[in-house]
Parts: structure tokens; C-alpha cells; sequence
């Protein structure tokens, strides 16, 4: 791996400008709304791309004649529209066979915190309809019932699922987003859904690290190095290997581990001080080929933690864009909908540890 890790870095280390738009709850890097039929984003100059159109793309695994990426109507596509009306939207291909890489890629100038070499502070929140038939499809397969959202690092495991092996087809079964054994919500098929996923990776020890959220409403809690669901604590946390190996013994700290957002050139060369490149990371990957045919009308990326306050004041996806969240606007929202979520909250759900 290391080997071509260093062949591609000649091809991927240029990285492409963006303007950054500040709010106070957290800087919007990205924003896509897909309206105009490309991905093109909303916000800066962030570039969103398809790996199969990358000269290092065969070097990542991927095979030839990867279905691209397509843009159309709900209504062409047989899907519902937002909040009731029809609007373009983005449909990402089943890449499942067409190698370990056939998504997007997501490329930014480097930004850093909690630790100068990577992005440890982070959220995505997406708007995306997954068809039963994607769903089927994925409960088919002998293994491997999973479909993959966001990674970190190519060719490795993705780092947000939708978890399919409950359901089979049957209206009401369980489709929960998370990763490593703790998952949450339900993800119903041919409706609109908001997902979040909020990284916090250097927080302390008795907060949590990692957020998931589904139309506003908690699904899974990953805390400290043991994965917690509602408080219970999951014996096979080890598997995420959250602690950077290179922290001082006693320090605590969880940077600059598997779930950071590295540069190009720290991912190519496999050493966190090489600053080289963009930052990065991946959608809609898995290295074993756990994907499958997803909708998605909106994305958004911020280089820091949004709070559960605006995450909750985002509620679900509807009609319109993702809103930029205020902290003093989401204070309001909260009040306003502690009742709801109190009626919708779902308490997350555990699944065997993924290997």
C-alpha cells in the first residue's frame, strides 16, 4: 500500500481554493443542494469530484466502467419530492463490484484543529432517500448488509453506515445509522432523512466523541475509547482503535486517529506529518464493497462540531437547503421542540461489532 500511497502523490497533491463562510456555530466548508445538477458547491470553491474520474483511481482499487453519478427530478426518478415537491437531486450508482472506490471524493485546502496535523472537530449532515429496492439489494448479499455514507481513508472500512441487516423487505423494519456495533434510528426506506454525523475527537473523557443524528433526533453515541448506546457500554470497542498511538501514555488524547480528516498527502504517504495536498475525505465508499443506489439532495460540511442544540434546530430534510445553524436560533429550537423529541426519540439499537 505504501507504494502506491507515494506513485499517487504526485498525481493528488494539488489542492483547490475556498472561501471560507464563518458562522458561529461552526464554519460551513461545503454546501451542495444539487439543484443545478452538478457538484458544484453552494459555499467556496471546495471540490467535490468522482473518484473514478481521478488519475489515481485505478491505484485506489477502482475498476473500469463505474456507473457515474447522475442528476434528475424526483419525479423522473420515481421518488418523492422534499417536503412534497420535486426538485433535482443527485443519485449515487450502486458501485458495489467496480472495486473499493467508486464514490466522491471531497477535497479542501488543509484545515486543522485539536492537533496541528489533522481535522479532528467535523460535521456532515446530508438529506438522502435510500429506495427499497437499494435496501433489497444489499440484503441480498450473503455479507456485508451495510450501506456506506462518509469515510475517512480509502480503502478501508467506511466510517458511517446504514445498517440493513434487519430489515427484509417488510414495512417497519429497522434500517439505523452508526459504526462499530452501535447504531441507531431508522433510516426508512423512500423517505426523505436527515442525517448527521458529528465528530468530536478530542473531547473529554466522559463526553462524546462521535454523534449520530436522524431528522434531528439522537441515534448513536460513541464515548471515551468504549462505544455507548443509551449508557451501555459495548465490549468490542477496541475495533475502532480511537486513541492515536503516538500519545503520551495518561494524555487521553484521540486525535489524529482513524477518524480524522487527514490531507492527501498524509493519506498517500501514510505519515501524519506530511501536510502536502488538500484536506480530504470520501462518500459513499467501503473497501468491501458494502454500498448501494442512495438519493441525496443536500450536503453540508463544517470544520467543527456543530452542538446538539443546532444539529435538533436542523430538524429534518425537507423542501429547501440545509440552514446554516445559530447557536442562538438553535436555542430557541430546542425549547421549542423538547416535547417532540421527547415523543420521537428512539433509543439507539446494538449490533455485533463490525470486524
Amino acid at each position: 500500500m505504501q507504494q502506491y500511497f507515494s506513485r499517487l502523490m504526485v498525481c493528488g497533491a494539488l489542492g483547490v481554493g475556498v472561501v471560507l463562510h464563518t458562522v458561529a456555530a461552526a464554519g460551513v466548508v461545503g454546501d451542495w443542494n444539487f439543484s443545478t445538477g452538478t457538484l458544484a458547491s453552494g459555499t467556496g470553491t471546495i471540490t467535490l469530484s468522482e473518484l473514478r474520474t481521478k488519475p489515481y483511481y485505478a491505484s485506489f482499487g477502482g475498476q473500469p466502467g463505474a456507473p457515474a453519478v447522475e442528476f434528475g427530478s424526483t419525479a423522473a426518478y420515481g421518488i418523492a419530492g422534499l417536503g412534497g415537491t420535486a426538485r433535482t437531486v443527485m443519485r449515487v450508482p450502486n458501485t458495489a463490484g467496480y472495486g473499493p472506490m467508486g464514490g466522491l471524493i471531497a477535497e479542501f485546502p488543509r484545515i486543522t484543529n485539536a492537533t496541528a496535523n489533522s481535522l479532528n472537530r467535523y460535521t456532515i449532515v446530508m438529506d438522502v432517500l435510500v429506495r427499497q429496492s437499494a435496501y433489497d439489494a444489499a440484503y441480498a448479499r450473503p455479507s456485508g448488509r451495510y450501506i456506506g455514507l462518509f469515510q475517512t481513508v480509502p480503502l478501508t472500512d467506511a466510517d458511517l453506515f446504514i445498517d440493513v441487516r434487519d430489515q427484509a423487505g417488510l414495512p417497519g423494519s429497522d434500517r439505523p445509522v452508526g459504526i462499530g456495533g452501535v447504531y441507531g434510528g431508522d433510516v426508512v426506506a423512500d423517505q426523505w432523512h436527515r442525517i448527521a454525523w458529528v465528530a468530536s475527537l478530542d473531547a473529554a473523557a466522559d463526553q462524546p466523541r462521535f454523534r449520530a443524528y436522524v431528522d434531528g433526533i439522537p441515534a448513536s453515541t460513541l464515548v471515551r475509547d468504549t462505544l455507548e448506546a443509551d449508557g451501555i457500554a459495548n465490549g468490542d470497542s477496541v475495533k475502532l482503535n480511537l486513541a492515536d498511538p503516538n500519545a503520551p501514555p495518561g494524555s487521553g488524547l484521540k486525535t489524529d486517529g482513524q477518524f480524522s480528516i487527514y490531507t492527501l498527502g498524509q493519506i498517500m504517504s501514510q505519515n501524519p506529518a506530511n501536510a502536502s495536498g488538500p484536506s480530504t475525505f470520501f462518500l459513499f465508499n467501503d473497501d468491501t464493497n458494502e454500498v448501494g443506489e442512495t438519493f441525496v439532495a443536500n450536503l453540508q460540511f463544517h470544520d467543527d462540531a456543530l452542538s446538539s442544540g443546532d444539529i435538533l434546530a436542523l430538524g429534518g430534510a425537507n423542501g429547501g437547503v440545509i440552514a446554516v445553524p445559530e447557536p442562538a436560533a438553535a436555542g430557541l429550537a430546542v425549547s421549542a421542540i423538547l416535547v417532540l423529541v421527547a415523543l420521537r426519540y428512539r433509543a439507539p439499537s446494538f449490533r455485533a461489532a463490525r470486524a
